[in-house]
């Protein structure tokens, strides 16, 4: 009985840490055995739906529409998972109830000994193009509140070469400001420092995955600042390999991969909750950030356009970029460019300055395939337009990647100098 027992833990560990399972057959039956284990409990839920922030932007509907309960504690009286497929889940609690539908998949993590529950049971809505659509978690522990105070900055070092130097490069005042058009990074003297800030990984390699490879092949020290670790991301892999227990760790390596390909140096981690960074204390996440920018003294800065980047992630982090560097004495401010793509970002005017790949165009291709989790089905579609041989339509897939473009954000406005 005990072995008996102890192999069940094992296979339920294994299935744990990302093995996702579908909702059919004997996977079912266990999904629904793993749920009943946790009646008469306490437990803490996580309960999201998305349908993505670049709803309107990229599909053309209305609005984005979603919800999240992080860390909700409940009493768990009966739990039940219902239907033909997909399939609903609904708790009744000791206050209320819990209601979640479509579900697809499940998995559960840890291994709690002598058939208790396990430390984190999840299901998952999938959608047909393996997008989520829907989470629900229950666990014994608070799940971690990232960015909730604000503090524990980590600082991940890319090579060698990225040891803090004992004489940093001085405040801007040197960078030149490049005319609209030119192709050249606007930095200053030889061995200048580049510090590009953004909220999610994968952000920096999108909007300037050239623009840091040819600052970095230029001698520069370039550092990476990643305000989240995009945990509430909707893909999860084509086909899914992520889940919800699993996605920071996975896009935590996919960033360092991809950064190394680019020649970043080193990656400053200030882990904030994702899709929250609009809603943290604006005042405590200015202060972190101008923390950042003194420590590593950059002459450029490179981000999101306040207004302009369409999710509220990347607006509120290049506003509280521009706030932190306008409370630096104007004689130390770095230059601050950053990419906007929201519709109405012709009302900004030419660009200051449009970087084409060219020769770093491999080095981007490379940072966009690190991040696996997020660009698997992008690739499925560039792959399947070279089988085709349509010339005209890859052409102009690749242009959408292979120009960067930036606008001098004026610091004291936010907004075009």
């Amino acid at each position: 009985m005990r072995a008996a027992e102890a192999g069940r833990r094992n296979r339920r560990a294994k299935r744990g840490n990302g093995a996702m399972e579908r909702l059919e057959g004997a996977a079912l039956e266990r999904a629904r055995a793993a749920l009943r284990r946790w009646e008469g409990r306490t437990a803490y839920v996580h309960l999201e739906t998305t349908q993505g922030a670049y709803a309107r932007h990229h599909r053309g509907e209305a609005h984005p529409v979603g919800g999240l309960v992080q860390n909700a504690r409940v009493v768990i009286e009966r739990a039940s998972l219902l239907g033909p497929g997909p399939y609903r889940l609904g708790l009744v609690t000791v206050d209320g109830y819990a209601l979640v539908e479509g579900l697809t998949h499940w998995e559960e993590a840890g291994g709690g000994p002598d058939g208790r529950p396990e430390d984190a049971l999840a299901f998952y809505a999938l959608l047909a193009d393996g997008k989520l659509a829907a989470a629900f978690i229950l666990s014994t522990a608070p799940r971690a509140l990232a960015g909730r105070a604000l503090v524990g900055t980590e600082v991940l070092d890319l090579a060698a070469a990225a040891e803090a130097s004992e004489h940093p490069a001085p405040f801007g005042g040197t960078a030149s400001v490049p005319d609209a058009g030119s192709g050249s990074p606007p930095l200053g003297p030889p061995g200048a420092t580049v510090l590009s800030i953004f909220p999610h990984p994968d952000d920096e390699t999108f909007a300037a995955g050239a623009t840091l490879a040819r600052w970095a092949a230029s001698g520069a020290r370039v550092v990476a600042v990643t305000l989240t670790l995009g945990e509430l991301g909707r893909s999860l892999g084509d086909p899914p390999f992520a889940t919800r227990l699993t996605l920071s760790d996975v896009r935590r390596q996919e960033l360092a991969a991809a950064l190394r390909a680019l020649g970043v140096e080193r990656i400053v981690l200030m882990h904030l909750h994702d899709k929250t960074v609009e809603f943290v204390d604006r005042e405590a996440l200015v202060r972190r950030l101008l923390e950042t920018i003194e420590t590593y003294r950059p002459q450029t800065i490179v981000t999101y356009y306040p207004g302009y980047a369409v999710h509220p992630d990347h607006d509120a982090t290049g506003e509280a970029v521009a706030a932190a560097v306008a409370r630096l004495p104007r004689d130390r401010r770095p230059a601050v460019y950053g990419a906007a793509f929201a519709p109405g970002w012709e009302r900004l005017g030419p660009p200051d300055y449009v970087v084409e790949a060219g020769a770093f165009w491999p080095k981007k291709l490379a940072a966009l395939r690190a991040h696996a989790s997020q660009t698997g089905a992008l690739f499925r579609e560039y792959e399947a337009l070279l089988a085709a041989g349509d010339q005209a339509a890859e052409a102009a897939f690749l242009a959408r990647f292979r120009e960067e473009r930036f606008w001098r954000v004026d610091v004291e406005t936010g907004r075009d100098p």
